[in-house]
């Protein structure tokens, strides 16, 4: 009898805790609270709930988890698209700082042997002035080969000329497709940003900071310094100390 009592009392003591824990929450999100509270005219008890009552709180809570559901499998689909989108365009952007590095450095070698190929070109033109200054031969060499020696030699050098000026208007022409530009120097301000002053000479025939002679070129490409020109610049002249005279010692 007391372990029925017991048990009868802790049932209600149990229920009792349950409704007092119920009334103290707020009703879960897309459940009504009247679900939740005492349904008037099916309570077998006060305080309790009917077995519909629970079916339909039950059959709440699922379509709430399905639309929570839909509503998570929506977010994660947009989620996975927008990390795809991002990696495309990482993808893209990397490619484009590739591509952009390659133009750099292949513009780099043109102009480098532009430059080497400059010096031999100029060597040629040397050679062929003093082929061309040169005394004829004795008499002898103009009987025996009249002028087969000369005109061989003007042969070779010609060949070698014209193939230098192709080689070097195809590289300005490659430059040129490749929006790489030169920078003007020659007569313009010192610019530091696009120039390195290598030499100064002192003059007086033009405004200090001007740039006399270049060196070696400088090219800029789509608006960035691909190489500075190495210039020389004017200074202006020094002061020198007048000598020493009865005159100026006064």
């Amino acid at each position: 009898m007391n372990q029925t009592w017991d048990r009868d009392a802790l049932l209600r003591r149990l229920e009792t805790i349950l409704d007092t824990a119920l009334q103290q929450e707020d009703a879960p999100l897309s459940i009504p609270e009247e679900l939740l509270s005492e349904p008037a005219g099916n309570a077998t008890t006060a305080g309790s709930m009917d077995a519909y009552g629970l079916w339909s709180a039950m059959t709440q809570l699922v379509q709430e988890v399905k639309l929570q559901g839909r509503a998570f499998q929506e977010l994660n689909l947009s989620l996975n698209t927008q990390s795809a989108k991002l990696t495309d365009e990482a993808v893209r952007q990397a490619q484009r700082d590739t591509e952009r590095r390659c133009r750099k450095e292949t513009l780099r070698i043109l102009l480098d042997l532009h430059d080497r190929m400059e010096p031999g070109l100029n060597a040629v033109h040397q050679a062929r002035a003093q082929a061309q200054a040169q005394p004829p031969p004795n008499w002898l060499a103009r009987l025996l080969h009249p002028s087969e020696a000369s005109s061989a030699s003007r042969e070779v050098l010609a060949a070698i000329v014209q193939g230098y000026e192709l080689s070097m208007e195809r590289i300005a022409a490659a430059l040129a497709e490749m929006d790489a530009h030169e920078i003007r120097c020659t007569g313009e301000p010192f610019d530091p940003r696009r120039m390195n002053a290598i030499d100064t000479q002192e003059t007086g025939d033009v405004a200090e900071g001007t740039v006399l002679e270049v060196y070696r070129r400088g090219f800029e490409w789509r608006g960035e310094l691909l190489r500075p020109a190495q210039v020389k610049v004017a200074r202006a002249p020094q002061l020198q100390d007048l000598p020493a005279t009865p005159e100026n010692s006064r």
